[in-house]
């Protein structure tokens, strides 16, 4: 589905397009008359590799859409822009000071070319106000608040499980990410921002583009590639006059609340590489040679090798959860695993568990300010207290969260999403993120699916189309494998209508059994029998799909087995037949492990020289031109299709809803990569109106 995006104002939506032209990343460039057809109304044709926004004159212009191709063959708006005549004059003077300015940047942006840098601060400010709100909805509307935001309240969220305390592994739990933060994260301001953000991206998914990240506990990050090109050094400066949390318990004493240093973020970075406590160094020791060195009294540096360093580095700042380094002398692993000793630099502290409801107070001392709307440059967070309940029971968190006792949840499907409206009329909803059931690996170095033609007889022997419509209302991705949609990731995302997709790769996500039945019969096989190793969940799923199968001559035989046990035989390759297992998120580009690692990750096993040189391609173009890199990766994208690796699962898009009163939200999930529930410290409850409506 294409990102269409709501009326913003003309002066704002002028500064939009001309970033997009000026901007590189394989644009267009405006010709000279671009000024000339702007003002006078004729149409202009935005062709881009991504989407463009709708545009609404502010009452002195009309709008529509139409669909165009863009040169990498995805769809893309077509936006027409009508300017009256009145402000004719105005128009033409912003464009032109805007164009010169574009190439005054253009043409001093980059002093080395070899460098990239992070713009950061305190949260970036928005060039426009407006935002991707097209796709919230309620049966009431949705207005972006105009009101200054308050402080105080409090809202409720709920957990599925007790949250497991961990700062040694990669995955903190969400109470933790309150407390504890990370170097660089990802940029509210680029999303929505309650109506008031750049809407480059809705922040639905884990998402890690450079281009929409921020310096948290880094004011600033760049990276060199050494001229040799074996190398990438990474240099951070540290955020001044960023405080740890002064807490009334025996680890907040100890720390005293006292300022953050380079020594505390140099020490934490290096315990999660060379520290056997922690799981980064566990799982990858060919990454232990990278050290963190301070360079100066506020800064730092990190080398990586080039061929991994976006793996790297991601996989490190995901990891590090800053924490103060007498709290490891004084409790080892308690700091890390006991959230009694919990103390950090995030925008909230975890005051008390009791009966599983974790309860979490404003940190009066955080650092970060809102950089976006009418509270823009005031101190976060806003809501005083953030209450925790653990409820297994999905039923249970439903009822409550439709009675108001929930301020907010996600991940539900259309149908459930449509069952809480019908429900609670008044919440609001916002399409963010998307689930597929696992797709289908096969072992490709032994025979039946080490041929070509077996591997696309399964797909034509599978009908998507009608999964799609039985069990997704028609709206799910047919072609979810090697990536899927996300926003900020679209030139990796093909979609069985995209132009440059071949026509003989588009007939094998269409439904032909005896295509497919010949097919195995021109590879020996007059029937075929083979086995799917696969979680007890997709029971059902399978089942549907061996039903299909069984037209052609395939029996499939399931055999449900525990995750642990699941990844262990992808690992030791102890499978010959297919095995189901979820894919990669879309936000581990540019690794491209899927189709080139050499473990679980690759389900299938691919082994091909061209994809390897290509991908490697694809990973050295991303340090210094991620956008470029997507656009590379297209290629090599259609080539996997084209060898039907996997048998992809038809991706629905998921739901997020929240009550009214939680204001300056707009239904984002995870604000950077894998943060969960990092929306809170920019948004606010407005009482009254909560109190005004029973609750």
């Amino acid at each position: 589905m294409l990102d269409r995006r709501e009326p913003e104002e003309l002066d704002g939506t002028l500064r939009y397009i001309l970033r997009r032209f000026a901007g590189g990343g394989g644009e267009l460039s405006p010709p000279p008359f671009f000024v000339f057809w702007m003002v006078f109304g004729y149409e202009w044709l935005l062709k881009t590799n991504r989407s463009v926004r709708k545009i609404d004159a502010a009452g002195t212009g009309i709008t529509y859409w139409n669909t165009v191709y863009c040169k990498s063959g995805q769809q893309a708006p077509q936006c027409v822009i009508r300017v009256d005549v009145k402000r004719k004059t105005i128009v033409m003077i912003s464009m032109c000071c805007m164009i010169l300015t574009a190439v005054i940047s253009s043409c001093t942006a980059a002093e080395n070319p070899g460098e990239v840098s992070i713009p950061t601060g305190s949260g970036q400010e928005t060039q426009s106000a407006g935002s991707d709100l097209a796709n919230i909805s309620s049966a009431t509307g949705f207005d972006v608040s105009l009101d200054p935001p308050e402080y105080g309240g409090s809202i409720t969220l709920t957990l599925d499980a007790a949250p497991v305390f961990d700062l040694l592994g990669f995955d903190a739990s969400c109470i933790q990410l309150h407390a504890n933060q990370r170097l660089f994260e990802g940029n509210w301001a680029k999303g929505p921002a309650g109506g008031y953000g750049e809407g480059l991206t809705d922040w639905g998914e884990s998402t890690i583009i450079p281009a929409l990240m921020t310096g948290y506990l880094v004011s600033s990050y760049s990276w060199m590639v050494s001229g040799d090109g074996t190398d990438v050094t990474a240099n951070f400066i540290v955020r001044k006059n960023v405080r740890f949390a002064q807490t009334d318990t025996e680890a907040g004493k100890l720390v005293g609340g006292r300022i953050m240093t380079v020594d505390d973020i140099v020490w934490n970075i290096n315990q999660r590489l060379h520290n056997d406590q922690f799981l980064n160094y566990q799982l990858y020791p060919a990454q232990r040679y990278a050290l963190a060195v301070k360079t100066g009294e506020n800064s730092f540096s990190i080398t990586f090798l080039t061929d991994d360093f976006f793996d790297t580095m991601t996989r490190l700042n995901r990891s590090s959860y800053i924490f103060p380094p007498e709290l490891w002398d004084a409790f080892e692993k308690r700091a890390c695993t006991d959230w009694r000793y919990s103390v950090g630099t995030g925008p909230y502290v975890i005051t008390t568990n009791v009966d599983n409801v974790y309860t979490l107070e404003r940190n009066p001392d955080y650092w970060m300010t809102d950089p976006a709307g009418p509270g823009k440059g005031n101190r976060l967070p806003y809501i005083q207290t953030v209450k925790y309940y653990v409820m297994p029971d999905p039923e249970v968190r439903e009822v409550c969260f439709r009675t108001g006792k929930i301020d907010r949840m996600a991940d539900f499907t259309a149908v459930e999403k449509d069952a809480n409206v019908q429900s609670a009329p008044k919440l609001f909803s916002a399409e963010r993120g998307s689930a597929s059931q696992s797709p289908l690996f096969m072992n490709t170095t032994v025979p039946p699916f080490d041929d070509i033609r077996v591997r696309k007889a399964l797909l034509m022997a599978t009908d998507f189309q009608s999964i799609n419509e039985d069990l997704y209302n028609g709206d799910a991705q047919i072609i979810s494998w090697p990536y899927y949609r996300v926003e900020g990731y679209e030139p990796l995302y093909v979609s069985p209508d995209d132009i440059d997709l071949p026509d003989d790769v588009k007939q094998l996500y269409t439904y032909n059994p005896n295509y497919a039945r010949q097919l195995l019969e021109d590879a020996g096989y007059f029937s075929l029998k083979t086995s799917l190793l696969m979680s007890p969940t997709d029971a059902d799923y399978y089942a549907m799909i061996a039903a299909q199968w069984t037209s052609v001559g395939i029996r499939l035989e399931m055999l449900p087995t525990d995750f642990s046990n699941l990844v262990s035989t992808m690992a030791t390759v102890g499978y010959e037949g297919l095995v189901g297992v979820s894919p990669l998120p879309v936000s581990s580009f540019p690794g491209q492990h899927q189709y080139t690692a050499r473990n679980w990750m690759n389900g299938s096993l691919i082994n091909e020289e061209y994809v390897e040189i290509k991908a490697a391609k694809v990973k050295e173009t991303a340090v210094t031109d991620f956008e470029t890199s997507m656009e590379d990766c297209r290629a090599l994208i259609l080539y996997l299709l084209e060898q039907a690796y996997v048998i992809p699962a038809p991706r629905y898009p998921l739901y997020t809803m929240w009550w009214p009163w939680l204001k300056n939200y707009s239904g984002e999930n995870a604000v950077g990569y894998y943060p969960g529930n990092s929306w809170i410290e920019w948004c606010w409850v407005d009482t009254d109106l909560k109190a005004s409506m029973g609750y």
